[in-house]
């Protein structure tokens, strides 16, 4: 609650406004931004220092009971966050939203919370591991009764990824949900609340459970959210009513959930919920995932099917291995169909070049997902470019295939891509034609684009290189304009650049010149 979290008596106006978003974040540690660090203090800074293992000081050293303070360098932020996430803690960002150095003197940086970290919504995550965000909702009535039918529902952020199950006795679907989808952050609407998770050996699977309010969305909205992102071919599917109520419900909690966390309006990159378990595969019956080393597991490196078999050359890649082990399909004529294709890529004349072109696939859809999400920087865009650049290469690939049982399946990918190519043709060669190689990580960093982009870019790019050149010229020509020989160019930091003039040549300064400072003998302009 608020009275936990807030403190009685905030000692300063910076306090006030850290206790003030602290009540915003609730229950997620709030890293707030001061220059060069993001702090915590009280509660926080304990638990994260412990996790951390950082240093724990404190904040007021001379009052009776000092508020604890621990500190990160916001530079490399991103390693600490992941650090809390793995603890199964939510991670808040109070940023500031003023230049410091503009505010100076009139008051305190304005600050504000941009973004909610959760085990499951990491959109900075690399790797093949997925991160569902997930939530089970009552597809009858409130779910009671031995014969009420639950669905699960699952996005997964960083890819876009979504998937729902059918509607099951809650036996059932804990049964398929515990070895179908690896569920990270699993949301409970209070009034919705499935029934005990302890008991089913599921809730032990998953690093953060978050109990939501009752009516944490309205029927309503939770419609228009599902039809933003969907479409009405969400609502097209099924004749059974409570289900299709049921699915818009649990979409919207999830949807909701993620715009309020990323502090975004609408996120494109979500695909079309999938079925839990596709038609035409093997459906596992509890535990068997695991006493069948069929993926790795947290609890060591012990030997399992997924790491004999992968020799996929792109996370993406690894991760759709991942999904073909859990959900092996049984039809022997798509089983055949899927093998063809494979052994015409791994034996076929491109093979070599097929799998070099692969090592240099980037994870577009996670960049996706942060391009969404506004957290896209300057290597991820060339990232994009150089992989869409790709495009022609494997639709080449798939056209000089031969034999009938490969052709099919892969064919028909080559078409969906040379089919998609024109839409992105021209960012692609944008995207390759003006920036600079390597891209910088952050664009604070600078360095992004090649010379030639605009004019103006070139201007201040030749500002930043030659800019004590730049000075010289300029000190030249106001003193040709003015006729005051002695005009010299000069800076500190309270006014930036001026044109300082001495007191004898005071009559020569043209109108336009506005007086910024009067020292001994000169005047600042």
């Amino acid at each position: 609650s608020s009275e936990e979290i807030l403190a009685p008596e905030p000692t300063t106006p910076l306090m006030k406004q850290y206790w003030d978003l602290k009540s915003q974040a609730a229950d997620a540690l709030l890293l707030f931004r001061m220059g060069d660090f993001y702090e915590l203090f009280g509660p926080d800074a304990v638990e994260a220092s412990k996790i951390l293992e950082i240093t724990l000081t404190s904040r007021d050293r001379s009052r009776p009971n000092p508020t604890p303070m621990a500190g990160v360098p916001y530079h490399s932020v991103q390693g600490y966050i992941q650090k809390l996430l793995a603890a199964g803690r939510k991670v808040a960002i109070g940023e500031q939203m003023e230049d410091p150095a503009l505010v100076k003197g009139k008051g305190i940086v304005r600050r504000e919370i941009t973004r909610v970290f959760t085990p499951a919504v990491q959109f900075d995550a690399e790797g093949s591991e997925s991160a569902y965000l997930a939530v089970f909702w009552p597809v009858d009535g409130l779910g009671n009764g031995a014969k009420a039918r639950w669905l699960l529902a699952a996005i997964e952020p960083a890819t876009g990824s979504a998937k729902i199950s059918d509607a099951l006795p809650w036996d059932r679907l804990i049964e398929i949900a515990g070895s179908a989808l690896p569920v990270k952050h699993l949301l409970k609407v209070q009034d919705r609340t499935p029934p005990d998770l302890s008991a089913t050996g599921f809730e032990h699977k998953i690093p953060l459970i978050e109990p939501l309010p009752t009516h944490y969305i309205t029927d309503h909205a939770a419609h228009a959210l599902v039809r933003a992102h969907y479409g009405e071919a969400f609502f097209a599917g099924s004749p059974d009513v409570a289900l299709e109520a049921a699915a818009t419900s649990a979409f919207g909690v999830l949807l909701q959930y993620l715009l309020r966390t990323q502090k975004v309006e609408k996120l494109s990159h979500l695909r079309f919920p999938s079925p839990l378990s596709p038609n035409g595969t093997l459906r596992y019956a509890p535990q068997t995932v695991e006493h069948l080393d069929l993926l790795p597991t947290p609890s060591g490196p012990q030997p399992h099917l997924f790491g004999l078999l992968n020799r996929t050359r792109s996370a993406a890649g690894a991760r759709r291995l991942k999904e073909w082990i859990l959900h092996p399909l049984v039809e022997p004529t798509q089983i055949q169909a899927r093998q063809y294709a494979i052994r015409a890529i791994v034996t076929g004349l491109a093979s070599d070049t097929f799998s070099s072109l692969s090592a240099t696939v980037y994870d577009l859809e996670r960049i996706a997902g942060r391009i969404q999400t506004g957290l896209a920087g300057p290597r991820d865009v060339l990232a994009w470019g150089k992989t869409l650049a790709l495009v022609p290469r494997f639709v080449q690939m798939t056209e000089s295939l031969e034999g009938a049982p490969a052709s099919k399946w892969l064919k028909e990918i080559g078409r969906r891509l040379q089919a998609n190519w024109p839409r992105v043709e021209a960012l692609c060669a944008r995207i390759l034609a003006e920036m600079r190689e390597p891209a910088p990580l952050l664009a604070r960093d600078g360095g992004i684009f090649k010379s030639g982009t605009t004019p103006d870019l070139d201007r201040l790019l030749d500002l930043a290189t030659n800019g004590q050149r730049f000075l010289i010229e300029l000190e030249t020509r106001e003193r040709q304009a003015t006729g005051i020989g002695s005009l010299k160019v000069r800076y500190n930091r309270v006014f930036g650049y001026f044109n300082e003039v001495t007191q004898t040549h005071l009559d020569k300064v043209p109108a336009h010149y506005q007086r910024k400072q009067t020292t001994v003998g000169a005047e600042r302009f």
